[in-house]
């Protein structure tokens, strides 16, 4: 039986001025994929990510997550994500613990005891009552991805999660990406500059250019393939990329 589609995009567009950040992108992720966003610096992800998760409005097109409009139903809609956009924003004088219970009473129906799940299952459960001005910027991001768990989401959308890591701590992402998929069956969005993070890491890539989905289709099939010319050439500029978010 093939898996639903979550998150549906048609069409989105957003302009800043005279300068079309994103024009007319399509993005169709199914329940289960691990979906790689995979553009260089300035390619309009992170303005794709906002729009998705309601931050900004597109000039055009729609989102629709889990059928739910997210214009017209935006709390049903977005009950259904958790994310990072950017990176993840903490107070530092306050312990990671406490940031979380901050954030949930933000939210409906989360408590204390999913706030210690959700420290456990990223590795934190030792540091929780530590200031998070102490915690290392790979902590930070397992921090942020615990915030993205709180509301038990059925998608996850992460903006450039393994930036500036070490390659254990790029290490460690995969695999509690990989692990929460597998066992919690969470689908993830994942934007990335890196094309070797995102083929490690996902099931799918879209190649997003000047604001335009270029190619999109499984990761091994892309590879193997090669793709046509141009395709090589977005690898390309893809890795040659300098490493901003």
């Amino acid at each position: 039986m093939e898996n639903k589609i979550l998150l549906d995009a048609k069409g989105l567009t957003k302009t800043f001025g005279s300068r079309t950040a994103v024009n007319g992108l399509n993005l169709r992720i199914k329940e289960g994929d691990i979906y790689g966003f995979l553009g260089t610096n300035g390619s309009g992800k992170t303005t794709t990510i906002r729009m998705l998760t309601g931050l900004i409005h597109p000039d055009a097109g729609e989102v629709r997550i889990g059928g739910y409009q997210l214009k017209s139903h935006f709390k049903d809609a977005i009950a259904l994500v958790g994310a990072i956009v950017e990176q993840p924003a903490f107070y530092t004088y306050l312990s990671a613990y406490d940031n979380l219970m901050l954030t949930a009473n933000l939210l409906t129906g989360v408590t204390r005891r999913r706030v210690l799940e959700v420290l456990e299952i990223v590795g934190l459960s030792d540091r929780a009552k530590d200031k998070v001005g102490s915690y290392s910027l790979g902590m930070r991001q397992r921090l942020g991805i615990a915030s993205s768990l709180l509301n038990e989401p059925k998608l996850i959308i992460l903006d450039e999660p393994t930036n500036g890591l070490d390659p254990q701590g790029m290490k460690g992402i995969r695999e509690m990406i990989a692990q929460l998929a597998a066992e919690q069956g969470i689908t993830f969005l994942i934007s990335s500059h890196l094309l070797h993070e995102v083929e490690q890491m996902c099931s799918k890539i879209g190649i997003i250019r000047h604001g335009k989905l270029v190619a999109e289709g499984d990761v091994q099939q892309l590879l193997s393939s090669g793709g046509p010319r141009t395709l090589e050439q977005y690898f390309l500029d893809i890795t040659e990329g300098d490493g901003r978010s």
